[in-house]
Order: structure tokens, then C-alpha cells, then sequence
């Protein structure tokens, strides 16, 4: 019977030989190439620290109470965007302001009383003017009249002389000499009466002169004393606005309201007591600390990363794109800051703001599986070797951390 059957047999035996060629072929093809893909594929290796917030570039600015005083308004709510400079709250200042206002009503009317005097001694300047012009003019004229009379005197004196000369040849009378003596007399006396006027109008209109100028004088002393007054005035009215406005509290930026105090009209604030804390509107940015014994020398700023945010499921919400932007170079509490710029992605429904925590990872290199393996067999042994060399406790006693051997 072995005969009929050996041809089955036989191929059989063929068959069962084509099977395990097969079968070597596609093992050592598959070990072929996960050995390829072990030892040169690059895997990525990411630094993990699950504490990393969004925040600001600016940070937030602290609101404080300048001075203590009663609340009488207030325009706080919890997120509302403010813009620089607007009141925030505002404390009781009645007695500065009744204070304000009186000393305004004061100023104006100093001010009032000013604007008549100033105007007073315009006119009066002007009339000193013209006087100046006037005295002029008249004593220009009693000059010429003086001019006239010297002339015409020092005229009737040459001519009694030559009369004198005349009646001693016998060419004159005795009535022809004593009418040019009398004439030349009468033309010198109303010389020296014009001579005299002239002195008395230069006078009379120096007198004028000085008693506009002394009028004049007066009333600047008086402008004078008003414009001091009202100086005065307006410096205490700046130092009250000053006042008034330290019992108002202002946001110091523009920005959203982070922070609030729960205040209510009556209620009272102490200098320095915290209003408010405002999120500056600029970009944002991600905060993480590392731990420092892995992140030192490993983070590099342009490393990229991503963040998932705690309240967000990645799996639902995706991940942040960030970048590596300055790594601090000193640790503080065992950790290292680490700045993250956050990429834009239009299509991402996260509504990234200010505060949101999660975690941060930085991709600080690329190396081979195999590289992966020998590293962990190293953190393996390197443990074991710790665990053996570790001294043990006596009998009885627990180990206590930090206790000497």
C-alpha cells in the first residue's frame, strides 16, 4: 500500500517545505525591517510638566486705594473691559469738593474785579499818553511865543541904542530916546513873562504827569495784589482736584477685569487696600516650570510643543501649538521657567484666555528605539545599583530619610 500513496507523500513533503520557506522568509523580512525601524527610525522625546498656565504678556495690574475713605460708587463686575483711566470706585469727598467750589466761586470773582481794574489802567495810561503829547505841544508853543518875544526885545534894545547914539550926534529927540527905551523895556518884560510861562505849563503838566503816573502805580498794586490772591487760589484749587482725585480709584490699563473686591456703597476701604487686578488686552503667552534636573541644558528656545488644557479633553478640544521662546537660566524650588509662544490656529474652538492651566510638553530631541532601550536598561540598573548599595537598617528601626548610616 506504501506504493498508490507516494506520490501523495511526496507532495505533501513538498508542500510542508514551501510553507516554512515561506514562513522564514516573511520572519526574517519583518525582523528585517522592525530592525531597521529600531535602530534607525527617530522617535520623538518630549519634556512633561503639568504645571503651565496661560497668561499675559504684560501681567496683570494690581488697582489699589490711594487713600481711606467711605465707598459712594462703584463699577465693579468680574470680567468687564475697562478702558485706561476709567473709575472703577469712587470714595467720599464732599467736604473737598464744597471746598472745590468755593474757592472757583472766589476766583471768579477776583477775576470779576480784575478785568474792570486792568481796563481802568489801560484808560489811565492812555490819558498819560496824551498828556505826554500835550505837554508837548503846549510848551513847543510857549517856546515859539518865548523865541518871539527875545527877538523882538533884543530888537527894541538895538534900537533905544542906536536912538542913544543918534540924540548924542543931535540927530534925536529927547522924546525919540525915551519912546525906544520904553518900548525896548515893555519887549523884555513880556519876554520874561513868556519865559516864566513856559516854566509854569512844563510844570503844571509834570505835576499832571505825576500824579496819573502815582494813580497808575496804585492801581497796579492793586492788579497786582488780586493776581496774587487769585494765584493763590488756583494753587489751593489744584491741591483739592489733586484730593478729589486720589478718593477715585482708576483702572490703570485697558483690559478685562481679572480680580474684584466685593464692594458695596457704605462700605470702607483702608489706603492700599487691593480694588482690583486688570488683564492688560495683549498677546498671550504659556508659563510652565520644569523640573530643573531635566529641563536644564535639554529646553532650548525654538523647540516646538504642545499644551492640553486641564478643562479641555485633547481628545474632544485638541491641543495648543506653542514654541519655545526664552528658558530662564537660573531654578528656582528645583524648577526652571520656561516662556512658550503660542501658534494661532484660527480653526481651533478653545477659547484661549488669561488664567487657563494644563499641561506643557517640549520636544527636545529625536532618537532611535534603540537608543530609548538602552537608556531605560541604564535607569534600570542604575536604580538596582542604588536599591544594593543603600545600607541597611538595624533591626527593629525604620529607615528615616536623611539619617546618617
Amino acid at each position: 500500500m506504501a506504493v498508490p500513496f507516494s506520490r501523495s507523500l511526496r507532495s505533501l513533503a513538498t508542500d510542508g517545505r514551501v510553507a516554512r520557506t515561506t514562513a522564514l522568509a516573511l520572519s526574517s523580512a519583518f525582523l528585517a525591517a522592525w530592525l531597521a525601524w529600531f535602530f534607525r527610525a527617530r522617535v520623538a522625546v518630549y519634556e512633561i510638566t503639568d504645571a503651565a498656565r496661560i497668561e499675559a504678556e504684560q501681567l496683570a495690574y494690581r488697582s489699589e486705594a490711594p487713600v481711606g475713605g467711605k465707598v459712594v460708587a462703584t463699577r465693579l463686575a468680574l470680567g468687564r473691559e475697562v478702558v485706561a483711566g476709567e473709575i472703577l470706585v469712587e470714595l467720599d469727598a464732599e467736604a473737598d469738593t464744597l471746598d472745590l467750589a468755593e474757592k472757583r466761586t472766589l476766583i471768579g470773582a477776583i477775576t470779576s474785579e480784575i478785568a474792570p481794574l486792568e481796563a481802568q489802567i489801560a484808560a489811565q495810561r492812555r490819558v498819560l499818553d496824551a498828556n505826554r503829547d500835550v505837554t508837548r505841544s503846549t510848551v513847543g508853543e510857549a517856546r515859539v511865543r518865548h523865541r518871539d518875544a527875545e527877538a523882538a526885545a533884543v530888537y527894541a534894545e538895538a534900537e533905544a541904542d542906536r536912538t542913544a547914539r543918534l540924540h548924542a550926534g543931535g540927530l534925536a529927540s529927547d522924546a525919540d530916546v525915551a519912546r525906544a527905551r520904553s518900548t525896548a523895556q515893555s519887549r523884555r518884560a513880556d519876554e520874561q513873562a513868556l519865559r516864566i510861562s513856559v516854566d509854569r505849563v512844563g510844570s503844571e503838566h509834570r505835576a499832571k504827569e505825576s500824579e496819573l503816573a502815582a494813580e497808575i502805580a496804585r492801581l497796579g498794586r492793586e492788579l497786582q495784589n488780586l493776581e496774587g490772591q487769585r494765584a493763590r487760589e488756583r494753587s489751593a484749587v489744584g491741591g483739592l482736584d489733586y484730593r478729589i482725585e486720589q478718593h477715585r480709584v482708576r483702572a490703570p490699563v485697558t483690559g478685562r477685569l481679572g480680580e474684584v473686591t466685593a464692594l458695596q456703597v457704605g462700605s470702607v476701604l483702608r489706603a492700599g487696600d487691593k480694588v482690583a487686578a486688570v488683564v492688560p488686552v495683549t498677546a498671550l503667552r504659556v508659563v510652565a516650570d520644569f523640573p530643573a534636573a531635566s529641563a536644564v541644558g535639554r529646553v532650548r528656545a525654538g523647540q516646538p510643543g504642545r499644551v492640553r488644557l486641564h478643562g479641555f479633553p485633547w481628545t474632544q478640544w485638541g491641543v495648543l501649538g506653542v514654541t519655545v521662546a526664552r528658558v530662564a537660566t537660573e531654578a528656582r524650588d528645583g524648577r526652571v521657567r520656561v516662556e512658550l509662544a503660542l501658534a494661532p490656529d484660527p480653526a481651533s474652538a478653545i477659547p484661549v484666555q488669561h488664567g487657563l492651566q494644563g499641561t506643557a510638553e517640549v520636544e527636545v530631541e529625536r532618537v532611535s528605539p534603540a537608543t530609548l532601550v538602552l537608556r531605560a536598561a541604564g535607569s534600570l540598573v542604575r536604580r538596582a545599583s542604588d536599591v544594593e548599595g543603600a545600607p541597611e537598617a538595624p533591626s527593629g528601626a525604620t529607615p528615616v530619610a536623611g539619617a546618617l548610616p
